[in-house]
């Protein structure tokens, strides 16, 4: 059974608002990378969600690719946003995916028993940065299963 259902995936837009409106996601000026500093560059989005961060780097970056491993995720993010390049991925086999001057994995890592493999395939995708955005607080007891 995978983790997204329609029930979480309705908390996270509730939580972040709809993609093309955020309520969160707009100021990426207070994130790690401002988006000053991507204009022209690729981005990789490794757990995409509904394409939160595509929506708010497009016009500014030359190619997005949004990875997830939710097919119902990534349906949902395709319909917000057609254009845009969303795939079906696995975190721990990042291989056939283009790399990317910026990587980006945004809450994923909590959901994970394990990072250290993780992280590595996040770093052989970039070219230049990776950022990892981790939230603090109270952990979802739901996890992902781990692969194999």
């Amino acid at each position: 059974m995978s983790f997204w259902n329609e029930e979480r995936a309705r908390f996270y837009r509730d939580t972040w608002g709809p993609p093309t409106n955020p309520k969160k996601w707009g100021n990426l000026d207070r994130m790690e990378i401002p988006v000053s500093l991507l204009k022209g560059e690729t981005v990789l989005d490794v757990g995409c969600g509904l394409g939160h961060l595509y929506h708010a780097l497009k016009g500014q970056i030359t190619q997005y690719v949004g990875v997830d491993a939710s097919p119902f995720m990534l349906e949902k993010a395709r319909k917000f946003f057609p254009e845009a390049d969303f795939r079906e991925g696995d975190i721990y086999n990042l291989s056939e995916f283009p790399l990317a001057d910026t990587v980006y994995s945004i809450s994923l890592l909590i959901h994970l028993s394990s990072v250290e493999e993780p992280i590595n395939q996040l770093w052989s995708r970039t070219r230049k940065r990776c950022v990892l955005l981790i939230p603090l607080g109270k952990k979802e007891e739901i996890k992902e299963p781990e692969p194999g």
